[in-house]
């Protein structure tokens, strides 16, 4: 598989939240699900802006929001939308523009994938340093997702590519634990889920939403589960003094 450059990712996501915002509506019950995670009085920060949803249920909850983008534009998109009290900046995760020891939660979730593994090394020290001692990175990754169920081939260049930029799949329990133990954090919580709507009237609504609940944490592919996991950042080693 042909991985793509950020440039080519960045153009991507643009197109996504400012050409066809609507491929974000399927995500709702995740964006819910995370945002009920957040407490009113918590400083916390989402990474990718997406339709703006996540940052609206947030600051209608009295949560302090932030976001992370590449896309000026989508940022200046979601001001206009959601006003003043919204923050957001124009970023990497690699190199996030917050300073140290500064929010309660950050999320990230459908972001993991789409980094390289040096990518992700990065993004986590980013994250761990943002994060207060008693903070928590909360977030979602495609369960055991298999990258070449996603190819796509451009018709004009033949160019083979994952219809939505994911570099890294895979992803498992036990996968999920080491990258985050080996980044400095201790995990919290990490298990597979779908994130069903029990929002919607009616007994069938409710019967599909359980069935699929269900389904999720058995990992079943048929419902596109997702692994979701919660951590906290390890507290710093003291070095002891040395005995005279």
């Amino acid at each position: 598989m042909i991985r793509r450059t950020q440039k080519e990712q960045d153009r991507l996501w643009r197109h996504y939240q400012l050409k066809q915002p609507e491929v974000f509506a399927m995500s709702y019950s995740r964006i819910r699900f995370f945002a009920q995670k957040c407490r009113p009085s918590e400083v916390v920060l989402n990474v990718g802006i997406g339709s703006g949803l996540l940052e609206r249920i947030l600051l209608e909850r009295g949560v302090s929001a932030y976001t992370l983008d590449p896309s000026p534009e989508a940022l200046r998109r979601a001001q206009n939308m959601l006003g003043k009290r919204f923050i957001g900046k124009c970023g990497y995760l690699e190199k996030i523009p917050f300073p140290s020891s500064y929010f309660d939660r950050v999320i990230c979730t459908k972001v993991f994938e789409h980094l390289t593994a040096g990518q992700l090394h990065a993004s986590l020290k980013e994250i761990r340093r943002i994060l207060k001692p008693s903070g928590v990175l909360s977030g979602s990754v495609p369960y055991q997702e298999k990258l070449g169920d996603g190819l796509v081939i451009c018709p004009r260049c033949l160019n083979q590519f994952h219809r939505w930029g994911h570099h890294l799949g895979g992803w498992s329990k036990t996968k999920m634990r080491h990258i985050l133990e080996k980044a400095g954090f201790d995990v919290k919580g990490c298990h597979p889920r779908a994130f069903s709507d029990f929002h919607r009237p009616g007994f069938k609504n409710l019967l599909r939403a359980t069935f699929r609940l269900f389904l999720g944490r058995m990992g079943e592919a048929i419902v596109g589960p997702s692994l979701v996991f919660h951590a906290s950042p390890k507290p710093a080693r003291r070095e002891s003094g040395k005995r005279r």
